[in-house]
């Protein structure tokens, strides 16, 4: 199969993500919340989007959640596990609705309400981090 016209327009847009809170990339006090910022001795995994606490959340890619998604054991804090047939993301610090889990889910739609990360973290700003768990690294490979 050629790779490139429609084909490789279709698989780039089902790589393309949008804002889960529709705002930027977090900037504080803690630090930067992009993606490889330094965290210590390692490197930030994911991307955190400024949120406001209660606000709506929304699908960055469409896909089916496959799970809720706990980044703390014992901690009231959730997430989801979002993917399609290229990507998995893995997505903390909201709570999701419930009756979409294990639903298809379109780019956009709202899938959850925002917790307030900064009552873990004091001075952190509230945000939603976005982490990519897997890509299908065949999209990368020139046919």
């Amino acid at each position: 199969s050629k790779f490139g016209g429609n084909m490789f327009e279709d698989h780039c847009a089902k790589l393309r993500m949008v804002s889960p809170t529709r705002q930027g990339i977090r900037n504080d006090s803690q630090g930067h919340g992009h993606y490889r910022a330094k965290r210590g001795k390692g490197r930030h995994r994911g991307t955190d989007y400024v949120c406001r606490p209660g606000q709506e959340i929304y699908a960055p890619i469409s896909g089916r959640i496959k799970r809720i998604a706990k980044p703390y054991a014992k901690e009231r804090f959730e997430g989801v596990v979002l993917e399609n047939e290229f990507l998995t993301l893995k997505l903390f610090y909201f709570k999701p609705h419930s009756d979409l889990i294990g639903q298809l889910v379109l780019q956009g739609q709202p899938i959850g309400i925002a917790q307030d990360i900064s009552k873990k973290y004091l001075n952190m700003i509230p945000h939603i981090h976005v982490e990519c768990d897997s890509i299908d690294v065949n999209l990368f490979v020139r046919r």
